[in-house]
C-alpha cells in the first residue's frame, strides 16, 4: 500500500476532526463497530470489516470504546487538517 506499510493495533480514540493524510489507510475491525464520515455519508464497519481510505480523502472518526482495530498506512504518513 503506496510502498513501506506500517501495522497498528489496539483502541483509543481519535480526535473526530476533519481531515486527510498523504497516503491510502486501511482500517480492520477486529471487535466492537467503527464509523468513518466521509463527505458522501458515514460508513460503518463491524468485525471481519474493513474500511479503505484514498489518500487525499476528506474524512473523520472517531473510535468508540470497545472498539479495536488494525490499521495499515505508509510509513512517514502525513496528516492534513481540514
Amino acid at each position: 500500500m503506496n510502498g513501506v506499510s506500517v501495522l497498528h493495533a489496539g483502541s483509543g480514540t481519535l480526535d473526530g476532526g476533519w481531515h486527510a493524510q498523504t497516503s491510502d489507510e486501511f482500517l480492520l475491525v477486529l471487535e466492537g463497530e467503527l464509523v468513518v464520515e466521509f463527505e458522501e455519508g458515514p460508513l460503518t464497519a463491524g468485525p471481519g470489516e474493513a474500511i479503505h481510505i484514498s489518500a487525499g480523502e476528506r474524512h473523520r472518526a472517531a473510535v468508540p470504546k470497545g472498539c479495536l482495530l488494525l490499521s495499515m498506512e505508509a510509513v512517514g504518513m502525513k496528516r492534513t487538517d481540514g
